[in-house]
């Protein structure tokens, strides 16, 4: 039986900071870091974490959540989950008023998605 790691080909660190209101991705390499960055317009590499991606929290968002599989953000409105859901290409699911972010992505679809 595989386990996590030969089962996904990427996993990405998810978390929050409450001192600096962002949101933190860790890649498992510096080109996914950059490519990330090169589709998100907001999002900035510390110089110190060059496989770190930072961007800010957007407006709306009412509170977060830790889940077995990654983060979840809650929002006022159906319409800023999905808004910001799209915006930060992340989002793998939608529930309503919440965006569910990952940390394990299958088989090449982090590349794809990251992909120009």
């Amino acid at each position: 039986m595989p386990n996590d790691t030969t089962s996904h080909d990427s996993i990405i660190g998810v978390g929050y900071s409450f001192r600096d209101r962002e949101i933190h991705f860790h890649f498992d390499s510096h080109d996914k870091a950059k490519a990330y960055q090169r589709k998100n317009y907001e999002a900035r590499i510390p110089k110190d974490h060059p496989k770190h991606v930072q961007i800010p929290v957007a407006d709306g968002i009412k509170y977060l959540r830790d889940s077995d599989h990654g983060l979840v953000f809650g929002f006022s409105t159906i319409d800023q989950a999905k808004a910001w859901g799209q915006h930060i290409l992340l989002a793998s699911e939608y529930s309503g008023k919440e965006v569910h972010i990952r940390r394990k992505w299958k088989h090449g679809s982090l590349d794809e998605l990251l992909a120009w």
